[in-house]
């Protein structure tokens, strides 16, 4: 479950490597990027349009959690790869 929803993403997150993970971590940086110039455009528009700033909203807002939750993840592999070379060397 992510954000209240079930989600592939997390699956996939989850069975990726080490250079998989930095790899999502930068289009995930790129996309968030993206969406958050998207959104200040959007804001800057007269009127406003108010549904699909909540809806921009809502996706940007599912991408920082996915950045932290790839960069918990690849913390945890990172750790998990230095205690196994340290043990055995």
């Amino acid at each position: 479950m992510f954000l209240g929803e079930p989600s592939p993403a997390l699956a996939k997150i989850h069975g990726m490597n080490i250079v998989q993970l930095e790899a999502k971590l930068a289009t995930t940086e790129t996309e968030i990027a993206r969406v958050q110039a998207k959104l200040d455009r959007m804001r800057s528009n007269e009127p406003p349009p108010i549904d699909r700033i909540e809806t921009v909203t809502a996706l940007l807002k599912r991408l920082q959690a996915l950045k932290t939750i790839t960069k918990k993840r690849l913390g945890e592999k990172l750790e998990r790869k230095a205690a196994w070379e340290a043990k055995n060397s």
